[in-house]
């Protein structure tokens, strides 16, 4: 009898201990969820989250979506889904021909609590030459948004239900959580550069800043955590010889105390038979993952897988397995372009 108890205490005892690790490690990933904006690997193809600015640029009407699945190897994935349509804004009201219209949904999903946050965001851009014969636009953007937050506390732990050797998941929490839901505006603005040397070579730049009305982002009735705002700038050189195009590409975000700088570059082969575009690429994002990216283009549609190799400090808990994403874009021209500038390959 004395062993049974014995043995029922040690596992209980493996239990609490295997529970503070997972609870350990939600903490870790909250730091993270809470600090920094869904991001996506292939930024450059997820346009509207990049930049306000490039609202209505690059084709009449084009429609995006993104997903991706991180940590599957260590604990319950986070998902982030992302839906965006826009378009130029002629024959629309009083807009002015030049203008740019559009709706992004973002929906994200993080950890054991199933932390949600989904946000809906209009932009809206405007696109000018530089001069009356010149293919160089620079655009300016707007977003407005909406976003909310919620998460299920069942499936958290607290100090509070670990009465001695036993975990009692009906024990008070203890935490002053009142609602397990809340939301708040956002505005964001943003400027983007298209400059063009010639027809093979182009430079595009970039520079957005979201989360300017700093708003409340807590749970707790009296907290008072704010959403800091975001930087976020970014480059692209694009050169084309015969029917192979290289485009180096660097990315730098930053909220509060938290950046990210990302580089690499892809390579296009154009002009086959059956299929417009073939892709492939690597990059670099600093501290944290390599990223392998492949991508096909038939016609007006655009397909983009990628996958990150985990290289941060969580590689012994992921074994390198860091996340997979795919990106699909469909454009459809019917409007002659604001200048008669050759198609921008990455948006």
């Amino acid at each position: 009898m004395k062993i049974a108890n014995y043995i029922t205490k040690l596992k209980t005892v493996n239990h609490i201990h295997a529970l503070r690790i997972w609870v350990l490690l939600l903490l870790l990933f909250s730091k993270h969820s809470i600090g920094q904006d869904l991001h996506y690997s292939q930024y450059y193809n997820s346009p509207l989250n990049l930049n306000p600015a490039l609202t209505g640029a690059n084709a009449d009407y084009r429609m995006v979506l993104n997903t991706r699945s991180q940590w599957k190897s260590v604990t319950v994935p986070y998902r982030t889904y992302s839906a965006a349509f826009d378009m130029k804004a002629i024959g629309i009201g009083t807009f002015h021909p030049n203008t740019g219209v559009g709706l992004m949904v973002n929906s994200d999903v993080d950890g054991d609590s199933h932390l949600r946050t989904t946000n809906i965001n209009f932009t809206t851009g405007f696109q000018q030459t530089l001069d009356a014969d010149s293919i160089n636009i620079i655009s300016i953007g707007v977003l407005l948004g909406y976003t909310q937050k919620s998460f299920d506390i069942n499936g958290l732990s607290f100090n509070n239900q670990f009465t001695g050797d036993f975990f009692d998941p009906t024990a008070p929490t203890g935490e002053p959580v009142t609602d397990d839901k809340m939301g708040y505006f956002d505005l964001g603005i943003g400027l983007h550069g298209q400059l063009f040397k010639n027809e093979t070579r182009q430079f595009q730049l970039g520079v957005a800043l979201h989360h300017i009305n700093r708003a409340k982002n807590s749970f707790y009735n009296s907290g008072n955590v704010k959403i800091m705002p975001r930087l976020t700038a970014y480059a692209h050189w694009q050169q084309q010889v015969n029917n192979v195009t290289i485009i180096p590409h660097l990315l730098y975000m930053r909220q509060n105390t938290l950046q990210q700088i990302h580089f690499g570059g892809h390579i296009q082969w154009h002009k086959f038979e059956k299929v417009s575009l073939l892709e492939a690429g690597v990059s670099y994002r600093w501290a944290d993952a390599i990223v392998l990216q492949t991508g096909l283009g038939l016609k007006n549609l655009y397909v983009g897988l990628s996958y990150d190799i985990n290289i941060s400090q969580l590689t012994n808990a992921s074994k390198g397995r860091g996340g997979f994403e795919a990106a699909l874009i469909y454009k459809i021209y019917k409007i002659r372009p604001l200048a008669p500038s050759p198609p921008c390959i990455i948006y």
